[in-house]
C-alpha cells in the first residue's frame, strides 16, 4: 500500500539483534522504512517490551494508541493496522 501524502511514518527499532546480523537480513528484505538501533535498550526498557516483535501505533501527537505483541497479532495485518490508525487520526 502506498501511503504517500498521508500522515504516516513507519519506523522500526531494533533492540535484540546484533547490528551486522540485522543489516544482513534487511538487505534481502526490501524494507522501505528507516531502522533505528537501540543498542542500550533504552526504548525497550521504557516501553516495557518483553515480546518480539512489538508494534506500537502512535497518533499525530506521538502518543501510543495501540500496542501489539508477537508475530501472531500483526503478521499480515500491518496494512489493516495502519488503515485503522489513519481512520482514527483523519476521522
Amino acid at each position: 500500500m502506498d501511503y504517500s501524502g498521508k500522515d504516516v511514518m513507519i519506523l522500526a527499532v531494533n533492540v535484540k539483534d546484533e547490528k551486522e546480523k540485522a543489516q544482513a537480513f534487511l538487505e534481502g528484505a526490501a524494507v522501505s522504512f528507516p531502522i533505528a538501533w537501540d543498542e542500550e535498550s533504552l526504548l525497550n526498557d521504557s516501553l516495557s517490551v518483553s515480546v518480539y516483535p512489538t508494534t506500537f501505533l502512535l497518533d499525530r501527537n506521538h502518543q501510543i494508541v495501540s500496542k501489539y505483541s508477537g508475530f501472531g497479532t500483526v503478521s499480515g495485518n500491518h496494512e489493516r493496522l495502519v488503515e485503522d490508525l489513519l481512520s482514527m487520526v483523519e476521522g
